[in-house]
């Protein structure tokens, strides 16, 4: 008799089983190792999965962290501890056969918000729909995953049952609850008033469903019908919602949920429900387990597990507070192996002693990257963070500061910058970095140098716009040119050889009365040896940055898209739709090899014409981009995003 439970949204416990895991011939090979139960050291490869949606085999982007990817993973489901399922936003399917993590195609770009399954070959998956009447509901049938018929509601809420030939599913509010016999689809009268967002059965004449129903709170199938009249231990109406259900036999069944934002637990012990105090916090969404003594529950702030006889918290590191919204879930697959998945690909693994990231990833904001050569790249970013690829791996490199990291540049191996707020600068030796101090700088916005040692650095200073020189052996002011021009943001500079330096910002309307503010002015600086010279435009909207091919080919870019000055004018060379966001940085192989990046879109010109691609990541809006050549490329933004081009 199978128990199985489902999840929208949840803590995934997989019971251990001698259950086969396949994976069948539809998982991409690209997959990255995971540790065993132990302490011992990862492999030494790890691959990410590749970039876009819909696991494309042949995409030339690939995740570089985190691993194996950075899709918000919504919903688990596992079989057995070599056999586990997760899904999430834009179609993401993942699978792990005990040892690595495959991407899976899914065939949809569609958001999964529920996964369920009555054993290795029989595993669904649903979610937001394409419209009325076609909501995504994908089967598993150990070879590939495909899209089942079903023609009601648009996006489903929940899926479950207790065998193949008996499977529920609850869409939005309003439609008919749906049942498959293993050959068709049946409607029932409509479950509740509200969504229904998770059930539980124990065999087909007992099911439970539970969700934001607060009329009835709970219901049951009793094998012909769908009752509402087991009362509950509240004593507050309407019903506060309920939002996981898990149960280990039909005398035993969890649910949990909230009100007014404190947590709710009760339990069902064959013949009541009755209310289980806990621990927790704050609101409690999803939970699981695989025995009497062993119970996870996971709430918005924490993570909680019942040993059979008390509760204690479990804390996952780097857990994104609100999970309500972002989704997260949990599933064991035995008593000292569970996972928890959820915003931005976050994965750890219990082992039961503490929960470990798996493989271990950054998370904190990633805002620029610069390499030496493609087996030799640092990126930057938030609370001094600075990582180092040696060609195999990323490392965390001590940086000495707390405060955020915004430029990264370089020459060589031994000699690389960085700048961040409050003036921070630091320089790589080789061995370490070490703090050097640029007077008058309250803030540094990016920094640039060129093959032969020279240095600048751009921001703001106590009452004007800030730009320094390192003259070999200290940060120099190089101020002059900048009278008057007090109120401009200086955001980027650029440095080529024979002493051209160019640096863009913005320079903000001033409003007086109630008239209506006049446009953002863009702002282009040349430096002409000895000053400042301001190169007149009539683009608006700022600069957020400038690269050169050359000096006579510069370009910038900003809120009005990608403008170039061919030696004499400025002109806009790529426009932007009304709709489309700023493009905040460029950086250029050559003239024939450009790169813009606004939003989640990146923007290439190959000398002829530009071409735009538009990723769905919950990492935007992307940061920085850099390349060793034209094809092997770096991408970083939010979460930790670091991604790798390499065709």
């Amino acid at each position: 008799m199978l128990r199985i439970t489902t999840l929208a949204l949840g803590l995934l416990l997989g019971c251990a089983s001698s259950a086969r895991s396949t994976t069948g011939s539809g998982g991409v090979d690209a997959s990255v190792d995971v540790p065993a139960l132990t302490d011992a050291p990862p492999p030494a490869r790890v691959e990410g999965l590749p970039f876009s949606p819909g696991c494309l085999a042949d995409d030339s982007w690939r995740w570089s962290n985190p691993l194996p990817q950075g899709q918000t993973l919504t919903a688990a489901w596992a079989a057995s501890e070599r056999d586990v399922w997760a899904v999430g936003v834009a179609g993401t399917i993942l699978h792990f056969d005990g040892t690595r993590w495959r991407c899976v195609p899914s065939g949809t770009t569609q958001d999964l918000r529920t996964v369920w399954g009555s054993g290795p070959d029989d595993v669904w998956a649903a979610g937001t729909g394409r419209g009325a009447g076609t909501p995504e509901i994908l089967r598993w049938d150990g070879r590939r995953w495909a899209r089942a018929a079903y023609a009601t509601g648009q996006n489903v809420l929940a899926i479950g049952g207790t065998g193949p030939s008996d499977v529920w599913v609850f869409s939005d509010p309003n439609y008919p609850a749906m049942h498959w016999d293993g050959a068709a689809w049946t409607r029932t009268p409509t479950v509740g008033s509200q969504s229904l967002r998770a059930l539980w059965g124990a065999r087909p004449d007992d099911v439970w469903a539970i969700g934001f129903d607060s009329a009835y709170g709970i219901w049951h199938w009793d094998g012909s019908a769908w009752n509402n009249r087991t009362p509950l231990p509240f004593t507050v109406r309407p019903y506060p919602p309920l939002l996981g259900i898990w149960g280990r036999s039909a005398g035993e069944v969890w649910a949990v949920g909230y009100y007014a934002d404190e947590p709710r637990v009760i339990r069902w012990d064959g013949a009541a429900w009755q209310r289980v105090e806990t621990p927790a916090t704050g609101p409690l969404v999803r939970v699981w387990g695989s025995g009497e003594r062993d119970v996870w529950v996971l709430g918005v702030r924490e993570i909680l597990h019942w040993d059979g006889s008390a509760w204690s918290t479990r804390p996952v590191g780097g857990m994104v507070p609100e999970l309500r919204a972002v989704g997260a879930a949990v599933v064991v697959s035995g008593e000292r192996d569970a996972w928890f998945v959820g915003q931005g690909g976050h994965m750890a693994r219990w082992g039961g002693e503490r929960w470990s990231d798996s493989p271990p990833s950054v998370r904190e904001h990633q805002r620029a990257v610069w390499g030496a050569s493609d087996a030799d790249v640092w990126s930057v970013g938030g609370q001094g963070t600075i990582l180092h690829w040696d060609g195999a791996a990323w490392q965390r490199v001590p940086s000495g500061t707390t405060e955020d990291l915004v430029a990264v540049w370089g020459r060589s191996a031994r000699d690389a910058w960085a700048a961040g707020a409050r003036g921070t600068s630091l320089r790589w030796d080789g061995a370490r970095w070490s703090a050097v101090p640029v007077p008058g700088a309250t803030a540094l916005a990016d920094g640039g140098g060129d093959s032969g040692g020279g240095a600048w650095v751009v921001g703001r200073g106590a009452r004007s716009p800030f730009v320094a020189r390192w003259d070999g052996t200290q940060w120099v002011p190089a101020l002059a040119g900048l009278e008057g021009l007090e109120r401009v943001e200086l955001r980027a500079v650029w440095v080529g050889g024979d002493g051209v330096v160019w640096t863009v910002g913005s320079l903000p309307p001033v409003v007086m009365g109630e008239g209506r503010p006049g446009p953002t002015e863009s702002v282009a600086l040349r430096w002409d040896g000895a000053s400042w010279v301001r190169v007149t435009t009539d683009i608006t909207g700022g600069f957020g940055d400038v690269w050169g091919a050359s000096a006579s080919e510069i370009y910038a870019v900003g809120a009005a898209g990608v403008a170039r000055w061919d030696g004499a004018r400025w002109a806009i060379a790529l426009g932007l739709g009304d709709t489309d966001p700023p493009i905040e940085r460029l950086w250029g192989f050559d003239a024939r090899n450009l790169w813009a990046i606004g939003g989640m879109t990146l923007r290439r010109w190959d000398g002829v014409q530009w071409t735009a691609t538009t990723f769905r990541v919950p990492h935007g809006p992307f940061a920085d981009l850099w390349g060793a050549d034209a094809e092997h490329l770096w991408l970083v933004g939010g979460l930790g995003l670091v991604a790798r081009h390499t065709r």
